[in-house]
């Protein structure tokens, strides 16, 4: 773990939560991109356009690739370990 000093945001939080010295307190760092999906599915996502109406099909694979890119993800697992 990285220290670090609080300072004005830490003196609120501790004011906050009644003087505590938050050593529990866990950071979850990660990144998620199309990269980190099968090249198939990564390809296909990354030659979606932008716009702000999208196929319905579009939006499913969307969504299953977020629910793949989460489950595989090691920091969002460690993140709901710590819940």
């Amino acid at each position: 773990m990285i220290g670090c000093r609080w300072g004005a945001v830490g003196r609120r939080l501790r004011a906050q939560v009644g003087g505590g010295d938050f050593r529990d307190l866990r950071f979850y760092i990660g990144r998620i991109g199309f990269d980190q999906l099968s090249p198939g599915l990564s390809a296909q996502l990354n030659a979606v356009p932008t716009r702000f109406s999208l196929p319905p099909e579009t939006v499913d694979t969307l969504i299953a690739a977020g629910r793949e890119s989460l489950a595989t993800s090691p920091a969002f697992r460690a993140f709901l370990s710590g819940l």
